[in-house]
């Protein structure tokens, strides 16, 4: 027989560990097993109306120690059987050693909006789960349905369990109600946009909204929305990086729609550095950068940067690691954002002490050094020393002093 959950009362006598009663005994004064009625859940793969696409059923505490004969499936008018045939149809149950073994099925006519699977293994108990997989069923048209599934056993018993299933138009259209993106994010914490969205179309429909961080996809979610329906959410870019300095633009838009939002996002807190090439003898220009430096108080006067191997000094085995020496000031543009600007100002580098390891760069003290937003010290050019680990450091000294140090590889 066929039934949802374990409901039943048992005597005192009769212990947990019984071969006959496999449930966890509850703590109730009556020795009652509290039962969980049979549920289902099912994923479309493409839920457009009038599309054929893939339905995966999931159905939960549905029970039988004795083989289930049938199992069909209801579907609203307008689903379509049609395109499926037998070898389109999987159905496991789940075993007793917790494992989904597939059930053997005899041939069925899938027509119409509904279908019969016909069960003729001789193993079909059904230990509480099962997965009803139907590949080229066609959806109905738009709107919201239930369907249903019915297992009936080999002694006639029924149970029967049902889903919501939401079909969409291409007819609805979505709307960007408000959004949220931030101004800066200090480097390695999340990013994070909120929006919220209507569907100002009468037709239900399905859309994704998408966070791309410069151009690249990195978050997405699906909203569901009828007539009129709003919907709020929030897309996550997990973790920015040293790479993402000084500055990324954050977009998000609605899939197949031309309402996209963007802004561009300061990444600081700690400079990256990044090379034109990271390839041995190859000569590279080094670009060290950041959105903000909210540690940095006052004007800087002084920029040095410093560069050796990863076990300190200029390298062994004949490695003599990064040469500066030959650096003069016109081979360094270095940029701030200062208090009230809402780009870099180009800062005149006035004299330039550099020997082989490191350069110390003297600003011009007729301008004002205030950070207040990206700061961008590029250096044209330095040739790469032989293949191995470094480490970068710049310092920033004037009113205040700050060190900031990066790994980087040189390949061969």
């Amino acid at each position: 027989m066929l039934w949802g959950g374990a409901l039943g009362t048992i005597s005192l006598s009769l212990t947990a560990t019984s071969a006959s009663f496999t449930h966890d005994v509850s703590s109730m004064a009556d020795f009652r097993v509290a039962p969980e009625e049979p549920s289902a859940s099912l994923v479309v793969t493409d839920n457009t109306e009038n599309t054929v696409t893939t339905h995966d059923w999931t159905a939960e505490e549905v029970w039988s120690d004795v083989n289930v004969d049938t199992i069909t499936a209801d579907y609203p008018p307008g689903t379509s059987f049609d395109a499926v045939t037998d070898s389109e149809v999987t159905v496991e149950f789940r075993q007793a050693d917790g494992e989904f073994d597939e059930i053997k099925l005899d041939k069925a006519d899938y027509t119409g909006s509904s279908a019969t699977l016909n069960i003729t293994d001789n193993n079909a108990e059904l230990l509480g789960d099962a997965r009803i997989e139907i590949v080229d069923i066609e959806n109905p048209g738009t709107g919201t349905y239930t369907p249903s599934l019915t297992f009936t056993d080999v002694e006639g018993t029924s149970v029967t369990v049902d889903a919501e299933m939401g079909i969409s138009s291409d007819a609805a259209d979505f709307e960007f109600l408000s959004y949220s993106i931030p101004n800066e994010v200090v480097v390695g914490n999340s990013l994070t946009v909120d929006y919220k969205i209507e569907n100002v179309n009468t037709e239900l429909g399905n859309k994704y909204v998408v966070l791309n961080i410069d151009g690249t996809e990195v978050d997405e979610k699906l909203e569901e929305l009828g007539d009129g329906e709003t919907a709020t959410g929030t897309l996550t870019y997990d973790s920015t990086s040293i790479d993402d300095t000084p500055n990324v633009t954050a977009e998000i838009n609605i899939e197949n729609d031309d309402s996209s939002r963007s802004k561009t996002v300061a990444i600081g807190g700690e400079f990256g550095l990044d090379l034109s090439t990271y390839k041995k003898k190859q000569d590279a220009i080094h670009t060290w950068a950041t959105g903000f430096l909210d540690s940095y108080d006052g004007e800087v006067g002084q920029i040095t940067v410093e560069y050796t191997s990863d076990g300190g000094g200029g390298g062994g085995n004949g490695n003599k690691g990064f040469d500066l020496s030959g650096l003069t000031s016109g081979d360094v543009t270095v940029q701030i954002e200062r208090s009230g600007e809402d780009t870099p100002t180009e800062i005149n580098v006035v004299n330039t002490a550099a020997s082989e390891s490191s350069a110390t760069f003297d600003l011009d003290p007729n301008q004002a050094t205030d950070i207040d937003g990206d700061v961008i010290v590029e250096i044209d050019s330095i040739k790469n020393p032989k293949e191995s680990d470094y480490i970068g450091t710049i310092t920033l000294d004037g009113d205040d002093s700050y060190t900031e140090t990066v790994g980087f590889t040189i390949t061969n």
